[in-house]
């Protein structure tokens, strides 16, 4: 088979707002990532790099961006920087506005916004109500703390708070708008997961693997391994629907790799690339069949999308699938036996697909 091309790319995420407003910490607790700081108020900004990553082991790249005050916001809404921001924000897949308690989100916000938006035309907004945890009184636990059901005092204020941020920031159109808190005591973090899941929900189905693989949200092993599983399939059916004969194989190769090295990262079993790819046309070999007809089908035009996309996402679901069973049993990877349970995987994901 040809040599494979990435398939999956690196999620870049900024997180906008006033210094204070707790961004860095918010992307420090729910995943691991290079972290770079853009100051919009100084003369020259320039991009602060945080931690490093080895090219084995890609991380999501996290924009900590100022929001410009005063003079600057002026300067800022009037386009001074639009030029070199557009250069510096091009590859973000999502804006995070960052809003703390109990602030308000005024004109300055508003006007600073709509530049963000100008500049990132079509990227999804998420906006963040950090710092939840400074609502006054005892009664903040951060497992059970839960401002819509409205059943403490402190719940209600961040309740009122949270709705009057959600009409504010309506007219800018963001996909969620959720309270969180990212303190340093564990027992008072709030909403993590929520938001973590919200912006995997908004990143394109090519970046949702790595974002899933860094996680740092606690849950269990195994829950993380079926998002990193499903959001694998996402993209190898994504890939599977391209109506070109053949051209997506090394795609979905690649895509396979990718869940084996992040599968084996999550459960601390190292594996080379070689090893992987190995495993993963090992895989594509049980269904060489479906695969086979896939690609035919595809000079059907229409049939062959439909009929790529679900060969593609089911065969790299049995990938991931048969993996995790080995990993959480302690077993070895063997070619065949590994290619027989995908194949028996596959059959039967197929056949309950086949019935919907």
């Amino acid at each position: 088979m040809a040599e494979t091309v990435d398939s999956t790319i690196t999620p870049t995420i900024a997180f906008v707002g006033v210094p204070g407003s707790g961004r860095r910490a918010l992307a420090s607790a729910i995943t691991k990532g290079k972290i770079y700081h853009l100051d919009l108020d100084s003369e020259a900004p320039q991009f602060e790099s945080g931690t490093e990553a080895s090219p084995e082991e890609p991380l999501p790249r996290i924009l900590v961006v100022d929001a410009p005050q005063g003079g600057r916001l002026k300067a800022f809404a009037g386009g001074a920087d639009d030029r070199k921001l557009a250069r510096l924000l091009r590859s973000v897949h999502v804006l995070v506005w960052v809003e703390p308690y109990p602030g308000a989100f005024g004109d300055d916000s508003a006007l600073c916004l709509k530049g963000f938006r100008a500049l990132c035309p079509g990227v999804p907004l998420v906006v963040a109500g950090s710092c939840v945890d400074r609502v006054a009184g005892m009664d903040f636990k951060g497992a059970s703390f839960k401002p819509e059901a409205g059943s403490s005092e402190a719940e209600r204020a961040v309740q009122a708070w949270l709705a009057d941020l959600a009409e504010c920031t309506a007219p800018f159109q963001p996909q969620a708008v959720l309270a969180c808190a990212a303190s340093e005591d564990p027992a008072r973090r709030c909403n993590l997961q929520a938001l973590s899941d919200t912006l995997a929900n908004a990143l394109p189905p090519a970046a949702r693997l790595e974002w899933q693989c860094c996680s740092l949200v606690a849950q269990s092993r195994a829950e993380l391994a079926e998002k990193i599983i499903l959001a694998a399939a996402a993209v190898a059916g994504g890939i599977g629907v391209a109506p070109i004969p053949v051209a997506d194989m090394p795609f979905i190769v690649t895509t396979q790799v990718s869940l084996l090295l992040g599968l084996c990262r999550l459960y601390g079993r190292p594996i080379d690339r070689a090893a992987a790819r190995s495993l993963a046309l090992a895989a594509l070999s049980a269904v060489a069949g479906p695969m086979l007809f896939s690609t035919l089908s595809k000079l059907v035009p229409g049939l062959g999308s439909v009929i790529g996309g679900a060969v593609a996402a089911g065969c790299t679901w049995a990938v991931g699938q048969v993996a995790k069973t080995i990993l959480e049993s302690g077993g070895d990877f063997e070619l065949e036996d590994f290619k027989k349970a995908v194949r028996t995987i596959y059959a039967e994901k197929m056949a309950e697909y086949s019935k919907r």
